[in-house]
Formats: C-alpha cells, structure tokens, sequence
C-alpha cells in the first residue's frame, strides 16, 4: 500500500546533544511539509523501556529521516532493550530496515566537521566510522553551520535546511510516482472502476445490488 503523502509520520532519528539544532530544523522542515514529525522530545514519560518505546514510535510512521554525525550517543544496554554494543540510533535504523520503513539519511561532512563533536575515544570513533559505512543508502551529505545565540530557530543552518527540504520533497515525488503507478494497475486490472460503475448506474445501463436484494427500477404498481 503506497503511504499517504498528505499526512506522513516522520521519524526524526539522530544523537541528540550534538545534533540538538539539527534536529529542531529536521522538526520545522518536516511541518512545512504538512506531514508530522515524530520525536524523542516529544514521548514524555513512558512505561516500557526506551528501545520498545522508540520501536513503538517508529512502527507507527511511514518515513525515518536519519541524520548522522560522528558522535555514537547512547548505548542501550540490554536491561534498557539494547544489546550494549549498538546505539540508539544504530537501534532505530535496524528496526526500520525490519518493518520496511523508507530511511532518508543525511550524513555530516567530514571535512567540515569540528573535531570537539567527535567520538572522545578511539573505540567510538571506530564504531561511527564502521556504522556510517554500514548504512549503504543513498545520502545527502551537508557541512557544518556556525550558529550564534542570537540565531533564530527559523533562521538557523540554511545550506542544511535547503538540502534536507530538497530531500523530503524529492521523497513526496516518488510517493506520487507509486501512487499514479498503483492507480494505473488497478484500472488495467478492472479494480479501480467506481467511476464506470457510477457511470452505468446514472444511464441505466447497471443494475446495483444492495445485500441480496435487487433494484428492479420504478414500480409499475
């Protein structure tokens, strides 16, 4: 079933502490799509361990915008629903990938990231390195932007915000493409036919069923 693109559910997964501001563009992209962006800020206090609670989450959307840096952030142990080897976002991309999520992914350039937003130990440099290799889709890469305290929300990381809308668009046009293309099948294979159908009954030229009965026209009584 082609999701609808009117109202998608976005998933907006990445490190936090890190990817803050990102995030907060990735959030005011994705409404400006009319679609609804879906959020760790966003849970509140919940019940089941925080991996369940993200899986939950995730298998109520239809899309996953991933956006990586070079942090690793947090490490569920299995307590928590991890496995302690895997991040949280490392987490979240395996799930999508299970429930056949479509995953847009914007990776950080390297070249223009500062060194003070890197992984502190070789180990976790290691393992952001090994992860990014490992996600093997299609990527929008974008650089690093200076914020001042004085930037607004609206106002912050423009470069990034013009990529990521570009992606988000470029995503609604294969959405429509499926669509069309959904909708040219069923009407080769005779599903879509309401408006033929709707058609004969006005000329007369069908005769509806309701339930086990049979409309027999005008009475001649």
């Amino acid at each position: 079933m082609v999701a609808n693109q009117h109202k998608l559910n976005v998933f907006v997964s990445s490190t936090s502490k890190d990817l803050h501001n990102y995030r907060a563009v990735a959030r005011l992209a994705i409404l400006d799509m009319g679609w609804i962006p879906v959020m760790m800020e966003h849970f509140g206090a919940l019940p089941n361990p925080t991996v369940a609670a993200c899986d939950q989450k995730l298998s109520e959307c239809e899309l996953v915008l991933l956006i990586v840096a070079f942090s690793r952030g947090w490490v569920p142990t299995q307590e928590q629903g991890g496995d302690g080897i895997r991040s949280i976002t490392a987490c979240e991309l395996d799930f999508a990938r299970i429930k056949n999520i479509p995953v847009l992914v914007m990776l950080a350039n390297e070249a223009s990231w500062p060194g003070n937003l890197y992984e502190n130990d070789q180990f976790g440099r290691d393992w952001v390195s090994k992860f990014r290799s490992q996600i093997n889709v299609p990527a929008v890469f974008f650089d690093f932007e200076q914020e001042t305290l004085s930037t607004a929300e609206t106002e912050l990381f423009p470069a990034f915000r013009v990529k990521l809308r570009q992606a988000l668009l470029n995503h609604k046009e294969r959405l429509l493409e499926l669509d069309k293309e959904k909708k040219t099948v069923d009407a080769e294979s005779g599903l879509d036919h309401f408006d033929s159908a709707r058609e004969g009954i006005l000329t007369g030229a069908t005769i509806p069923f309701v339930g086990w009965c049979i409309w027999h026209g005008p009475s001649q009584h």
